[in-house]
């Protein structure tokens, strides 16, 4: 009986992550990947549909660059004046995040026909733990592609998760 319950709630919670996950790759193809280069209709668009952030919280959440954040719930919005676009959250299963993000640039790619490139996937460690997986996406011979990153940083008590995208050169 205690053995059948434990197993339901991990199920429970297992689901419960996978639909944070999706939620939050929604929320980053909405903006993020929608908007990859046109900065100025990411903002109107994010002005239209979040809270903006009090700039007294805005260079403390967003650092360098200098940007714009908006906030929904526990999801920070950021554009950058550099053309990146970033959507950040806490609290999340890092490897099935990675997992799940892997799949949506791939998916991403076949469906819009791009060719995709695996850029880095790497691991620092200290008194945390950082993870950088990243991939560029570009229509075939293009020199400009889209840079989509996935950063997570595992402290002792706290996870933090970091999707963005840049207008980057490609490696073709």
């Amino acid at each position: 009986m205690i053995m059948a319950l434990a197993i339901a709630l991990s199920a429970g919670s297992v689901r419960a992550q996978d639909s944070r996950i999706a939620q939050v790759l929604e929320l980053f193809t909405a903006t993020c990947a929608k908007f990859a280069d046109r900065p100025s209709e990411l903002r109107s668009y994010l002005t239209q549909n979040y809270k903006r952030l009090p700039q007294s919280e805005e260079k403390e959440i967003l650092g360098n660059p200098p940007g714009q954040g908006w906030q929904s719930n526990n999801v920070i919005f950021a554009s950058y004046d550099n053309g990146e676009c970033a959507v950040m959250i806490d609290t999340i299963a890092i490897d099935p995040m990675r997992a799940s993000f892997r799949k949506w640039v791939l998916d991403l790619g076949r469906a819009n026909l791009l060719t995709v490139q695996l850029m880095s996937d790497l691991v620092e460690r200290g008194d945390y733990e950082a993870r950088y997986l990243s991939f560029i996406a570009a229509k075939p011979d293009a020199k400009r592609g889209v840079q989509y990153m996935l950063t997570t940083i595992q402290e002792k008590d706290k996870t933090y998760v970091r999707l963005s995208t840049i207008i980057a050169a490609t490696t073709q």
